[in-house]
């Protein structure tokens, strides 16, 4: 429908269209005649152009129209608008929708020409002056002191002069009294062809009151419609203050108003009006009723206020309806019934009250046609229906943000609650609205492929139309001349060339998803591999999850996301570029490059731990295809030629790749989704590798990544026993890992039956000996704490209790790698007791001679071997060892580690002052020499886990972790004991001192900061981060000094890996790394 006001507000003056000439030959070029639609016409055009008459319209659009004259000339005419000030425009929108259809013409028609009169009107505030004095004329009545000096808007500033003269000047003259003198001269007038009998001085000025008096209209004709009139402006009023774009036009609104009130004898109008702007606006009613007004059925003597009304749908007491007139205060009605839905108020009173009126002009730009929101009317959650409602509405992030701040930021919180978690039916536009970037864009593709194929169908359809018309001419054997005619052109015909266009490109796309889908080998990510660089397809070997398709969603200004995939790669050789020394050999350099491929190797090899942290759980394979492992490659490339080469002609250390390969199978089995549909053991059997003994370590992996996700809980019985029987070093420690982290905390006894099989102590003593390798026994340790976590089951804890002190046995039994035996002991049976260490502390069995408390404070810090009870396979490890000899005191080398951690673990978070004194630094230097620095770093760390509660992120509680005595000789040269008055007799060697001192501080301060980052871990604590980061930047520049040697630089590296470690747990780092997104 057209709409009446225009949406141009530029005067632009009638000029020929260019070009004209050349499309209609008889048209000839004009001199430029500038015209208006204005009462007055500005300039005075050439006589030869006035001779020329219109006699048709053409191209009419917009407000421009094309005038054709009776010689052929062609002039496009620009129509003036109907007003600049959008206040203005409100109102006339009120005056619309209350008046009958012929007034509201007449009226608008009167305003149009007052408007456009000759003066400009360069500010909104003189043009809310005239429509002022407008209106007045029209009601018949003195509104003159609504009217101020700066119309409700700020003062302007004053205008630069101009050497050329501006329309004020002429102003002047007219108002001057020479003219008033020239105008009352007839000859004068006659001489410049103007009637005697008018006066130019009442059309000059449209801030003088003359122009008033010009525009009345005979009986006043608005004078009976005066209470309709004010209403709809009142209600144009209560929706502007939803707007903060019109703030500053409100006063000069409620100025009008309070007068129309005065005169309508309406004080309750008038206070409210007052309380808006209590400086501004009288009190009480300012003018003497001359008249009585008939009131429409739908006046209120209440003023409505929408914020009042509001305050009612929060308050739950509503007492009345809110009027609404039809595109006038659409606004309010949408914030009202958005507030209803949020408030999930009663609907015992309708929230709104549609006042019935004709209007005279319905527009789709100026009433906005939204009044009625459509919704699911099964969705029952307020917030997701409101936001429903605002969707129907069309409002938009500006919308919001041209709100008040009380109205906008209840629904901006309402935004951002929904944005974590948004429903998966949503449009585009609910995105948008929500803030979801990325998930608007992929809802976007979603209905482009469907539009897509949409067309594809039907285009398909009329081409087995045309077929079938085709198999019906050929049944009936009639050679027409049609036979060669291709049915693609046909549907091309019938379609446009714009659908054989299509019909290739999508051929070509169908070619491209099946070239797609076999490069992939089934990872199911075709939108991954279709459209992406060249770069981005080798990621995708690496990866085979819809990381780069997401992270270009979330982040597509933004590089470092591609650069992070870029670092991780690993399934390319690696650039090794060194250059030649001139008295090097050509075998010699190639040794070199080995080397130097060796030492990237190395970090090579660590890729795949970042990978599987990087892609945790982000897959959800095709259960019809096997999910490929990334390659991992340790070759290199000779640039420019691209050589490959490897490390063949240098020694590495044996089983280089053994761990890294099983490592990069866990990265994968990682990537799979918890909630992950149809993972059966089917499905994990299938991706069984054929052969090769590498690819059956990173299988091995894969297993393992699977039970961490919780997977393996599916494997069959059956399954397992082929997995196991087969006596795979690697495969078994998955199953026993895999299976027990599925089963976590569960206890179950098909798990506890399988890591039986694999623990010498569960295993009766009449049984036949079992070749179990030790690492295997250390996995299935492990996989017993796991499977007892938080269980404080008794049997099981006397049974590692036992397992940390286990002495060598005879011969070559448990003489290798006790201390990782131990150490899963010990972890094991914190797992078990974790937490509750109260429970464990006093259990003493009738074979006990000590608590368990007591048992892990002797295995920490050493004495006389002590029993710890009987058991099933207690017999078995009576005899000495022949290989090692410890005597009668504990080796707390081997037993030290585990025992601590399992004190730290069996009585976190407890605060129980007892056990923590027990994990505190010696407090003598005589002291400080028999317990390891190392150890130091694992007492602290248990020590701050029972004392959870006392862990500050400020540097001094790290300074407290530190005896005072050593603080003089942390990393502090030594001086010549000579020199000194210091006594060092019966004390270590002083340089000796120096260095145990110096280690120690660095370990303790390493065990505080673990402490703090798990303290912190998730939280996002900006003294937490700075804290562990000095210390971090302290250990690393100790690595660039000569004092590094009085730690010792081994030791100085672990204590920064520990470090750094803590670090990565703040949820401070996680955000500064994924800064690339929310």
């Amino acid at each position: 429908m057209r709409t009446f006001f225009p949406t141009q507000y530029e005067n632009q003056a009638l000029v020929p269209v260019p070009g004209r000439s050349s499309m209609l030959p008889a048209a000839k070029k004009d001199p430029e005649v500038n015209l208006e639609i204005s009462p007055v016409v500005r300039d005075v055009m050439d006589s030869s152009t006035c001779q020329s008459d219109i006699v048709a319209l053409q191209q009419a659009a917009h407000d421009f129209v094309i005038l054709e004259c009776d010689d052929g000339s062609l002039f496009r005419m620009n129509v003036p608008p109907v007003t600049h000030s959008p206040q203005v425009k409100r109102c006339l929108e009120g005056l619309q929708a209350c008046l009958p259809k012929d007034l509201s013409m007449h009226v608008v028609c009167k305003w149009y020409v007052c408007r456009n009169a000759p003066g400009q009107m360069n500010s909104q505030c003189k043009e809310w002056e005239a429509f002022a004095l407008f209106l007045e004329g029209l009601l018949g009545i003195p509104i003159a002191k609504c009217l101020d000096a700066s119309g409700g808007s700020a003062p302007p500033k004053k205008p630069r002069g101009l050497d050329h003269g501006s329309p004020e000047d002429w102003e002047y003259l007219m108002g001057s009294t020479f003219h008033q003198c020239m105008s009352q001269d007839a000859g004068f007038l006659e001489f410049l062809g103007l009637p005697c009998t008018s006066s130019l001085s009442s059309m000059t000025s449209l801030e003088t009151r003359e122009i008033s008096g010009s525009l009345e209209m005979p009986g006043s004709p608005l004078a009976s419609h005066l209470p309709a009139v004010f209403f709809a402006l009142h209600l144009v009023y209560e929706d502007m203050k939803l707007d903060t774009g019109y703030s500053v036009q409100l006063l000069s609104m409620g100025r009008l108003l309070s007068e129309l009130a005065s005169v309508l004898t309406l004080p309750v109008y008038v206070d409210h009006y007052w309380r808006d702007f209590p400086s501004e606006l009288p009190m009480s009613m300012s003018a003497t009723p001359s008249k009585t007004f008939q009131f429409p059925p739908y006046f209120t003597q209440k003023p409505p206020s929408v914020f009042h009304h509001l305050q009612s749908i929060l308050q739950e007491s509503i007492h009345d309806s809110y009027p609404y007139m039809t595109g006038v205060n659409v606004r309010s009605k949408q914030i009202l019934q958005l507030y209803q839905s949020l408030a999930n108020a009663d609907e015992k009173i309708p929230l709104l009250k549609e006042i019935s009126t004709q209007p005279a002009f319905t527009s789709s730009t100026y009433s906005m046609d939204m009044d009625t929101g459509v919704v699911n009317e099964r969705v029952t959650d307020p917030e997701v229906r409101t936001i429903e409602f605002m969707i129907s509405f069309g409002i938009t992030r500006p919308f919001l943000a041209s709100l008040p701040p009380a109205i906008s930021i209840p629904l901006l919180n309402l935004l951002n609650g929904v944005r974590a978690k948004p429903p998966a039916d949503w449009s585009y536009e609910a995105y948008d609205l929500i803030g979801r970037p990325d998930l608007a864009s992929l809802k976007r593709f979603q209905v482009k492929i469907k539009f897509q194929e949409s067309d594809r169908t039907r285009i398909l359809e009329r081409a087995g139309e045309l077929k079938d018309l085709k198999s019906v001419d050929k049944e009936r054997d009639q050679k027409d001349g049609m036979e060669g005619i291709n049915w693609t052109a046909k549907v091309t015909a019938a379609y446009g060339t714009a659908t054989e266009k299509s019909l290739c490109e999508w051929g070509k796309e169908s070619r491209n998803e099946e070239a797609a889908r076999e490069s992939t080998e089934g990872r199911g990510e075709l939108d991954m591999a279709m459209g992406q660089k060249r770069q981005e397809r080798g990621l995708c070997k690496d990866w085979g999850v819809r990381s780069i398709h997401v992270g270009r969603l979330l982040w597509s200004t933004d590089q470092r996301l591609l650069e992070a995939l870029t670092l991780l790669k690993s399934s390319q050789p690696v650039l090794v570029s060194i250059e030649k020394k001139q008295e090097e050999s050509d075998h010699d350099f190639l040794e070199a490059q080995e080397r130097h491929l060796y030492a990237i190797s190395i970090r090579t090899m660590a890729l795949p731990l970042g990978r599987g942290l990087f892609t945790l759980r982000t897959v959800r394979p095709v259960t019809t295809q096997p999910l490929p492992i990334a390659q991992l490659c340790l070759k290199g490339k000779i640039p420019p030629a691209g050589k490959v080469i490897d490390m063949s002609h240098i020694e590495v250390p044996p089983n280089l790749t053994f761990w890294p390969l099983f490592h990069n199978g866990v990265a994968t089995g990682l990537q799979v989704s918890t909630d992950a549909p149809d993972i059966v053991s089917t499905w994990i059997v299938y991706n069984k590798p054929k052969h090769g003994s590498e690819i059956a370590v990173e299988y091995a992996g894969f297993l393992l990544g699977l039970g961490l996700n919780g997977h393996l809980a599916k494997l069959s019985e059956l399954s397992t026993h082929d997995y196991l029987v087969k006596g795979h070093e690697m495969t078994t420690i998955a199953i026993l890992l895999g299976k027990a982290a599925s089963h976590i905390g569960m206890q179950d006894m098909s798990v506890w039956k399988i890591l039986s099989l694999h623990l010498d102590p569960l295993i009766p003593p009449t049984s036949s000996d079992l070749d179990i390798p030790h690492s295997v026994q250390v996995a299935a340790l492990i996989g017993l704490g796991l499977n007892y976590m938080e269980s404080a089951n008794r049997f099981m804890a006397h049974l590692l209790l036992k397992e940390i002190g286990k002495p060598p046995g005879p011969e070559m039994e448990n003489c290798c790698d006790r201390e990782s035996y131990s150490l899963a002991a010990g972890l094991a049976l914190g797992m078990i007791g974790l937490g509750k260490g109260e429970e464990l502390a006093g259990i003493m069995e009738k074979d006990w001679t000590h608590s368990t408390t007591d048992m892990l404070y002797h295995y920490m810090i050493g004495g006389h071997k002590r029993e710890v009870g009987g058991g099933l396979a207690s017999e078995k490890l009576r005899g000495s060892s022949y290989q090692i000899k410890e005597g009668d005191s504990v080796n707390i080398d081997v037993t030290s580690p585990g025992a601590t951690l399992a004190l730290g673990l069996m009585f976190l978070k407890s605060g129980n002052k007892a056990v923590a004194d027990w994990m505190s630094p010696p407090g003598t230097q005589f002291l400080l020499g028999f317990v390891r620095p190392d150890f130091l770093l694992l007492r602290t760390l248990a020590r701050s886990l029972i004392l959870w509660d006392e862990i500050l992120p400020v540097s001094e509680w790290i300074s407290d972790q530190v005896p005072k005595f050593i603080l003089p000789h942390v990393l502090v040269r030594p001086v010549d004991p000579a020199s000194s008055n210091v006594d060092y007799e019966g004390m270590k060697p002083f340089h000796l001192l120096f260095n145990s001192n110096s280690q120690a501080y660095c370990n303790i301060v390493a065990g505080a900061c673990m402490a703090l980052g798990i303290r912190f871990a998730g939280t996002g604590n900006s003294d937490a981060f700075d804290v562990i980061h000095h210390h971090c930047l302290m250990f690393a520049e100790l690595l660039q000094k000569s004092l590094s040697e009085l730690a010792g630089k081994s030791t100085i590296e672990n204590c920064l890996d520990v470090t750094l470690i803590s670090l990565a747990m703040d949820k401070k780092l996680q955000k500064r790394v994924r800064q690339m997104l929310y």
